[in-house]
């Protein structure tokens, strides 16, 4: 199994006035009951067994409640204190301490399914038919 690394940094800018720096659009329950972030998360559970959030800050707990919510058995959310870009998001988590114990595994082989948190897809079933067609490959 793969661990899901979700991208979930944002400023709140694009979708004023409901979106805010406490909570930007991933975050908003706009589709139904879900919000963006959510619904990243149930794209890919069937693949990945463990996931880790790299949030803001101020962001969080709310992270970490929505991804329980929606099934995520124990996420981890890893906190930059100042958000960067999506390369260096994407390193932090696959050279985070916290990476390592989200594997439990001592195989240097493993998987990371990254994602961004803000976008929305309505062919879900189709990626996800996709995605269990194509595995990764050891």
């Amino acid at each position: 199994m793969m661990q899901h690394i979700l991208l979930c940094g944002g400023s709140g800018t694009r979708l004023w006035p409901l979106s805010n720096q406490q909570t930007p659009k991933q975050l908003l329950t706009l589709f139904d009951g879900y919000s963006l972030l959510q619904l990243a998360f149930r794209r890919n559970r069937f693949a990945c067994n463990k996931v880790m959030a790299i949030v803001n800050e101020q962001q969080s707990e709310i992270v970490q409640e929505q991804l329980m919510q929606a099934g995520a058995a124990a996420p981890v959310c890893l906190a930059e204190p100042v958000g960067r870009n999506t390369a260096a998001a994407i390193a932090l988590a696959a050279t985070s301490g916290a990476s390592s114990a989200v594997e439990e595994t001592t195989d240097k082989r493993n998987a990371h399914r990254t994602q961004a948190s803000k976008h929305h897809m309505d062919a879900t079933k189709t990626y996800s038919g996709e995605a269990k067609a194509n595995p990764v490959q050891e």
